[in-house]
């Protein structure tokens, strides 16, 4: 690799985010892995001088800007192709729900940077558009996902459409999708059991609690078995374990807290999928389907 052209580039990329002094461009180099060194004014210069080459407009640095660089133009115009954008999009949408969260939040970030790199109007819009997290602040999305990975106790202001607004006590656990919308996830102290909640609805995080309380919720545990379709196309997430496997079939067993959206996952599993343990939700499923069938005739 060129360091030269490396360091150029760099250089580039910060006076992109804002006006830089030689000294700013000097501090992100000495912590810069592939650089470690600080450079004198002149060869720093040298190096604006390069992109100025290129086709940079780009300010002196004097004292009436504060011995900054900026950056007022650049001939490095970000185009995408339509049939490009299309593939983006197409392979966005296949994958958003089946990827962690913290990386969607990476992927949003990168539109953000690519977003005003673009002309084209449609391009702009599309891209804009493009992410999951399109009407969820980063970072809200950040900080749950912080507060889950360390089992935090928050209260967050959450806008409920049958109450308004309310606060809601949480041991958080996980963020993930549910019928295409984003939910935390954990074990709620306001409703004593274990509940999720949309992320658009909720306001802002008031607090996080310093100690945690310690407050175990019941967790059911469902053995059931998959087959057909379901069983070619299977691919176990954190919360599931094989216990069985055949040619015909599949035997796994996962922990619920909350049971309306366990019975929501088994029965949107349809005939490929039936319960083995306990028998007491097995009875209660079929009694469910019987009444599910007598509305319909």
């Amino acid at each position: 690799m060129s360091l030269t052209g490396y360091r150029t580039l760099v250089i580039l990329d910060l006076l992109m985010e804002s006006p830089k002094s030689a000294e700013e461009i000097n501090n992100y180099f000495s912590n810069n892995p592939y650089i470690k060194e600080m450079f004198s004014n002149d060869t720093i210069r040298i190096y604006i001088n390069s992109l100025r080459e290129v086709g940079c407009d780009i300010t002196r640095a004097n004292k009436s800007n504060g011995n900054k660089y900026e950056l007022l133009a650049h001939p490095f115009d970000f185009e995408i192709p339509m049939n490009q954008l299309s593939s983006i999009l197409k392979l966005y949408n296949n994958i958003y729900e089946k990827i962690d969260v913290k990386y969607l939040s990476n992927l949003k970030t990168l539109f953000l940077k690519i977003y005003p790199l673009i002309k084209d109007e449609k391009t702009r819009e599309a891209i804009q558009n493009i992410s999951a997290l399109k009407n969820i602040e980063l970072k809200l999305v950040n900080e749950l996902l912080h507060h889950c990975e360390n089992k935090n106790q928050i209260i967050f202001v959450y806008n409920s459409p049958n109450t308004g607004e309310k606060n809601i006590e949480l041991i958080a656990d996980k963020i993930s999708f549910k019928s295409k919308k984003l939910y935390i996830w954990g074990q709620s102290l306001t409703h004593e059991g274990y509940s999720y909640f949309r992320l658009d609805r909720i306001l802002k995080i008031s607090a996080v609690k310093l100690k945690r309380k310690e407050k175990d919720f019941p967790m059911m545990k469902v053995v059931y078995e998959l087959s057909n379709e379901l069983k070619k196309n299977y691919s176990p997430v954190k919360t599931e374990k094989i216990l069985e496997q055949s040619s015909d079939k599949l035997l796994i067993e996962e922990f619920f807290g909350n049971k309306f959206e366990m019975l929501q996952k088994i029965l949107y599993m349809s005939k490929d999928c039936k319960i083995i343990h306990p028998e007491s939700l097995r009875n209660e499923v079929i009694e469910l389907l019987k009444k599910m069938e007598a509305s319909y005739n």
